[in-house]
Order: C-alpha cells, then structure tokens, then sequence
C-alpha cells in the first residue's frame, strides 16, 4: 500500500503535514471532532518557521479545506449511525 503512494506537490505535501500534525492536536466534545482552529495553523507556521505570507496563506487554505472534508465525513459517518 505505501509503494502506491501519490507523490504530492511541494505545497500541497507541507499542508498534508501541517494537517497530519494539527489534527493529532484536535479538540473533541460532546458532538465529537471540532474544527481546526485558524489559530492552531498560524501557531503551526511559527513555530515552522514558515514566515512566507503567501505560503502560509496556501497553507490555511489546504488545511482548512482538508479539515471540512475530514468533519463533513465524520457528520456523514454519525448521519450514517444514528
């Protein structure tokens, strides 16, 4: 399974890791997962060092993006269960 691995742009593959990283830090409620706050992602490019405006820019959009798919699957999932 990981021979098949796509290879990801550069951009793409840095907000796959600032993702990766952020959502082991996720806060959870009562309703399960919350969104990744966009204070998480500005802390996550300090302390990356990633002082690029435009990079960081792009990196919010990525990971905000992947993170409403990650919570429209987890509803859909709980939709699915209920």
């Amino acid at each position: 399974m990981l021979e098949d691995q796509p290879d990801l742009d550069e951009a793409v593959e840095e907000a796959w890791n600032a993702f990766a990283a952020l959502d082991k830090g996720r806060q959870y409620g009562w309703n399960g997962p919350q969104p990744i706050l966009i204070s998480e992602i500005e802390a996550y490019c300090r302390l990356n060092f990633i002082d690029d405006q435009t990079e960081r820019s792009d990196i919010v959009e990525y990971v905000q993006k992947m993170d409403a798919q990650y919570m429209k699957w987890h509803q859909d999932k709980r939709d699915k269960n209920a």
